[in-house]
């Protein structure tokens, strides 16, 4: 099913002004939730998290480390009306998982590669929200003065994406560890928004993998990127803390958590990876019992699974589901492309 794109041009403050002065409803009230998750647990927050407190800093080192993201959170809210502040608070929740609140980047991934005639990889993930801070995911073409064209998920309140691919096919996807975490240091720019910046400068999967691993940042993130050359790489980021992760057998797990990740590799060990819906059924799978946690699709008392995706980077396209991945079809699934090619991408497949 073809699902219309959110366009944004220009300047990363225009790029910020256009999803904002878009998704303006749908980002006052998502602030509002966030407000009323945020605070209603903030004795809690303040001792584990110091949300509060956190949200000028982010703000410090968005600016020092990410200024074009900076720009882009400007325009953001200005478009939407809301306080810069508010935004800032809602990107500190990047930095650790808060009961209610979850990062954007909530959920398990992973790749694959069909080992055929040509590699093609494959990038898989779902997304969790809160129980208390129920949004959905957008799709969005960007389209900057300087840099590559690329098309993304993202949640409207929220200026960098979740998933994404560019034009000369540098597929991208990040996810969070769901357990609540400490700050490890003093940076408080989250590493979330690196994947952002890998679509916007680079064609292939090692280039944006080797500038990740020096690039400054906090918080804790999982980056995997694959690219239409078949190549398919992760960088787990803990901090300063950088480790890389390579495909075993055509697959590379999710790597936040290990107990998940053992658990969905026995139930892809056998799965027909040349095959997108088998690979589908596989993120929809439940458990019982105990093992309702290791499910790739779970509904819980704080997180629940509430959308997958599916990014290809040899097409240059999204697919994903507007609902939980157990109750979503295959045939289902809205979808988008990135028209054209860059000069780049072509040549990988002149041959």
């Amino acid at each position: 099913m073809r699902h219309p794109l959110l366009e944004t041009k220009g300047a990363p403050r225009d790029l910020g002004l256009a999803q904002g002065v878009a998704y303006r409803t749908e980002i006052q009230k998502n602030i509002a939730s966030y407000r009323r998750a945020l605070h209603a647990d903030r004795s809690v927050l303040r001792t584990i998290l110091g949300l509060s407190s956190k949200a000028s800093a982010v703000a410090r080192d968005l600016s020092r480390f990410f200024p074009h993201h900076a720009e882009r959170y400007e325009g953001l809210a200005r478009g939407a009306g809301v306080l810069p502040s508010d935004l800032m608070e809602v990107l500190a929740v990047e930095l650790g998982g808060a009961t209610g609140a979850a990062p954007s980047t909530l959920g398990l991934h992973l790749g694959v590669i069909d080992q055929g005639s040509a590699p093609q990889p494959l990038l898989l993930k779902t997304v969790e929200t809160g129980a208390r801070v129920q949004r959905k995911l957008v799709a969005r073409k960007t389209s900057p003065d300087n840099g590559y064209v690329s098309i993304e998920l993202v949640f409207p309140e929220v200026a960098f994406s979740i998933a994404g691919v560019n034009e000369c096919g540098l597929a991208m996807v990040a996810s969070a560890p769901s357990e609540t975490r400490a700050f490890l240091d003093l940076i408080s720019a989250p590493a979330s928004l690196l994947g952002q910046d890998c679509l916007l400068r680079f064609d292939t999967a090692e280039k944006a993998i080797d500038w990740c691993m020096t690039r400054p940042a906090g918080g804790f993130v999982d980056l995997l990127f694959a690219d239409a050359a078949g190549t398919l790489m992760g960088i787990e980021i803990r901090g300063k803390e950088r480790k890389l992760a390579l495909p075993f057998g055509g697959v590379l797990l999710n790597m936040p958590e290990q107990a998940r990740s053992l658990a969905l590799q026995k139930q892809i060990q056998h799965a027909d990876m040349s095959s997108h819906e088998v690979l589908w059924n596989v993120l929809q799978g439940h458990a019982v019992g105990a093992e309702t946690i290791l499910a790739p699709c779970r509904h819980g008392a704080w997180f629940e699974t509430s959308s997958a995706l599916i990014v290809e980077p040899h097409t240059r396209s999204l697919r994903w589901s507007d609902h939980a991945p157990c109750i979503s079809r295959f045939d289902s699934l809205s979808s988008v492309t990135l028209e054209g090619a860059s000069d780049s991408f072509r040549s990988m497949h002149a041959g």
